[in-house]
């Protein structure tokens, strides 16, 4: 009975602690926001909590006004971004709030909430998550397409803000304001630029937009700004996305090397018509270059069925004069994979500028041809690393335009069993040995059109059943380590580990080019033997035994691990037997 007592007297206490605990961390938090603004400093640590409901996970993206944050919301564990102005900035935070309240488009974010107190304010704001315009024109191929729909979203979301029931423009379109998101999807992020149409030029005494993508009038005090201000803006953004770098008078112009399309001509008239610098000479509204864009298509399609009709015609004087031109075309396909083939031969006995030329003359000469690609690749990875430059070549070669009316030799290449092998080998170039950002993101797209390719065409070659399983580890790859993060699926290290098991068997087994494939099998161990050393206890949580992890050990030391990374092995067992003592205390 005194037991009792003496732990009821002492648990109150104890609970009271708690209590006043709970309270500290509430009012440390509920404050924290003024206590990081003081200094004007705004850059807050992961783990910080704003308003006392949004804790800090990463800064997004900082600028002249402030910074921004991606949070979690403590009550609903919902992400969103927080924009965190200076205190000077104060004015201005209010009035983007006041520009993004009206907002209802599927291409523009969402505000939220608000917060302020005496030293600062933030706008709490949708979490668009996805890549800028930016870093999607740098990483991903821009086929005719894609690049129209990115039109015809952004010219939406303007004509929306020129037109809607609050018209406003919104001075700062540019390829970091713009999210491509997962679903295809894009959003023009940040107001804080926006001003409404009926009071857009009083008393303007500051520019509104940034260097290289504003329009000449934003730069002049007393200049007019109008929707086509904000078309200058959508003009050189689309000029970004289409040509990788920025628009400006040196550069404007189809260089033939990368504008021989005809839709990439097409888009750049239809681009310098809104990139002309005095303003009356752009189109007047996001409206009438859509238009542009639809009478484009409306052509296209006219001149695909007139195509059709004289193919068909010419099919069938084709057939008339076959049994005469057979012997000649013979001869003539000789000469064509003879040059192809000297081509190559060329190449192979070249420095790596003048094989490059080589190849992008055998790519012309035989578009639907593999042999240069593979040759290529070969080439490049015969150092074991792939750069940014030998990146651009490689897209220059897949983006290649081979005629007039023909698509890229990337189209022409797709559909048999060797663009499959090709799209495998790319996966393992940009997963293993490539220098820059992202480099997992774009071979797990490589992996899963070569298992795309592999189902279709039955393949059972080696590199299908491997494509597959990197195509299924770079569905989730990203989300390694962020598990906790609400409203992404959660990924168990076991599933990691499981696929890891599956793809060591298939290289182990598969014997290919030597020097690759070694510094592979590395990677593998490597990336086997750092899970089992920093993740043996979830993987025993997510229910495999220690005994099953030290078989696993012991295989990776007969596939030659000690000798390929020294000491890893041990460290892999004794981080094995610590997380199983401490999983059984725990039990």
């Amino acid at each position: 009975m005194q037991c009792l007592l003496f732990l009821f007297f002492h648990s109150n206490y104890f609970f009271k602690d708690i209590q006043k605990m709970r309270i500290h961390d509430e009012q440390q938090s509920r404050f924290l926001f003024a206590i990081q603004m003081k200094g004007g400093n705004l850059y807050l640590r992961e783990g910080d909590v704003i308003a006392g409901k949004y804790r800090i996970l990463k800064l997004l993206g900082s600028g002249g006004e402030g910074c921004v944050y991606l949070v979690q919301h403590l009550w609903t564990d919902e992400l969103r971004a927080v924009k965190i102005y200076k205190k000077d900035s104060e004015t201005r935070s209010i009035h983007e709030l006041h520009m993004m309240k009206q907002i209802r488009h599927p291409s523009l974010p969402r505000i939220i909430d608000a917060e302020q107190d005496n030293e600062g304010f933030c706008l709490v704001m949708e979490y668009v998550s996805g890549m800028t315009l930016s870093e999607y024109a740098r990483k991903r191929i821009i086929s005719e397409n894609l690049f129209f729909s990115a039109c015809e979203q952004l010219l939406d979301a303007l004509e929306y803000l020129h037109t809607g029931r609050f018209p406003m423009l919104h001075l700062d379109v540019k390829p970091s304001n713009i999210i491509f998101r997962e679903d295809g999807r894009l959003v023009l992020l940040d107001m804080g630029a926006a001003m409404p149409l009926n009071r857009i030029n009083e008393g303007r005494s500051f520019c509104r937009g940034t260097a290289g993508y504003a329009a000449p009038e934003q730069f002049d005090p007393s200049g007019i700004l109008t929707e086509r201000t904000d078309l200058y803006g959508f003009g050189s953004t689309m000029y970004y996305l289409l040509h990788k770098r920025k628009y400006g008078e040196s550069s404007y112009g189809c260089r033939q090397k990368e504008c021989s399309a005809l839709w990439k001509k097409r888009a750049d008239h239809i681009l310098h018509s809104c990139l002309q610098y005095e303003a009356e000479s752009r189109p007047p509204s996001a409206h009438t270059v859509k238009k542009q864009l639809q009478k484009y298509k409306l052509w296209k399609s006219v001149r695909r069925t007139i195509l059709q009709s004289a193919m068909s015609m010419i099919l069938l004087i084709s057939i008339l004069f076959f049994a005469w031109s057979v012997p000649e075309s013979r001869n003539s396909a000789m000469d064509i994979q003879q040059k192809y083939d000297a081509l190559l031969e060329e190449a192979e006995l070249s420095g790596n500028t003048q094989a490059f030329a080589c190849y992008k003359k055998a790519v012309t000469l035989c578009p639907d041809h593999l042999e240069a690609f593979f040759h290529f690749m070969n080439r490049i990875l015969d150092d074991l690393v792939f750069n940014a430059e030998e990146e651009e070549q490689l897209l220059s070669l897949l983006n290649l335009q081979v005629s007039f009316d023909t698509g890229s030799a990337f189209e022409m290449i797709q559909g048999g069993d060797s663009y499959g092998e090709l799209a495998y080998h790319l996966g393992i170039a940009y997963w293993y040995f490539y220098e820059g950002s992202g480099g997992r993101s774009a071979a797990a797209a490589w992996f899963a059109r070569a298992e795309k390719n592999a189902v279709e065409n039955e393949s059972s070659e080696y590199w299908a059943s491997e494509a597959a399983v990197y195509a299924r580890i770079g569905s989730y790859y990203e989300k390694l380590g962020k598990q906790k993060l609400p409203g992404m699926e959660e990924i168990s290290p076991v599933t990691y580990w499981k696929d890891l098991e599956i793809l060591s068997k298939l290289i182990f087994q598969n014997s290919k080019k030597e020097k690759e494939n070694e510094a592979v099998k590395k990677s593998i161990l490597e990336e086997m033997t750092n899970l089992l050393i920093f993740d043996s206890a979830s993987l025993m949580e997510g229910g495999m035994q220690e005994q099953t992890l030290l078989d696993e050990i012991s295989k990776m030391e007969q596939q030659g691990a000690e000798q390929i990374l020294p000491g890893r092995c041990k460290d892999a067992r004794e981080a094995v037997n610590r997380a199983s003592r401490k999983y059984s205390e725990d039990m």
